[in-house]
């Protein structure tokens, strides 16, 4: 190993003709093992240590199936006390996007889709730069899906406006008693999720002008329903799952947020 960690004939050079060593990364297999190790060291070589140190104290301890966990039971705990936190807030790993596409989220926004539209509307604008939302048109006789798209900066003026953005206080839920457990969405977690929420293919009109002009740069710029959609969903699980709650209830409660917009407010 430490011969080929000196890469001999200049093939793993790096920058200022450093050579990476082979322990600096890990495979995924290696990952899952380190993962093993650790919960076999904290949970029970530290248990294990602890008792003996409270017996030279002379303190009466012993070790027992009650007081120390099976290796099975080490990786569950840290399973759910050190990984599952960061996962559900992974915004595009599995686990989201299988919430997203769930019966119960798709109810959720079959449901709320006018309001959710009037939100949409206020803040995109159409392929030639007009706003979409029209004040004198009903929306009950237009499309059901909107057109035109939303920039990261109307975006953050939506999550502004329906109170996403900043520190967490009483007036986000005042009926609630877990307001403290609310995560503070920043302006980099913004950006994070109006970029987790671009789809690769354009899925309207104004999307499929931009491609077929080339401009594929603005393509991944602007955000069209579907994708304003999601990125709301996921506003809801970052702001939310400090709660203890299901990504679906975190859903909600952002639909609830996003839904109380007033159409035409940006016009």
């Amino acid at each position: 190993k430490g011969e080929e960690g000196k890469g001999g004939g200049g093939g793993g050079g790096g920058a200022g003709g450093r050579v990476a060593s082979i322990h600096s990364e890990i495979h995924q297999h290696e990952f899952f093992i380190s993962l093993i190790k650790l919960a076999t060291f904290k949970y029970i070589v530290l248990a294990k240590k602890k008792v003996a140190m409270l017996r030279r104290k002379g303190h009466e301890a012993s070790i027992s199936k009650a007081s120390t966990p099976t290796l099975f039971q080490a990786i569950e705990i840290l399973y759910h006390d050190s990984l599952k936190p960061v996962i559900d807030k992974i915004l595009t790993g599995v686990s989201m996007k299988a919430t997203l596409g769930s019966d119960e989220v798709l109810l959720l926004f079959h449901e709320n889709l006018d309001n959710l539209a009037a939100a949409f509307c206020s803040y995109a604008e159409s392929a030639e730069g007009s706003k979409v939302f029209d004040p004198n048109i009903d929306p009950d006789q237009t499309d059901d899906t909107p057109h035109g798209m939303v920039d990261i900066k109307q975006f953050m003026n939506f999550a502004t406006d329906a109170d996403f953005l900043g520190s967490v206080s009483e007036s986000d839920d005042e009926n609630e008693a877990n307001i403290s457990c609310d995560t503070e969405i920043t302006l980099k977690d913004l950006r994070q999720v109006f970029s987790a929420s671009q789809h690769d293919t354009a899925t309207n009109d104004a999307e499929i002008k931009l491609m077929e002009e080339g401009d594929l740069d603005s393509h991944q710029e602007q955000m069209v329903f579907a994708e304003f959609l999601e990125a709301v969903a996921r506003l809801g699980v970052i702001r939310y799952v400090g709660r203890d709650w299901t990504h679906v209830k975190c859903i909600r409660k952002a639909i609830s947020k996003a839904c109380s917009i007033k159409k035409g407010k940006h016009d």
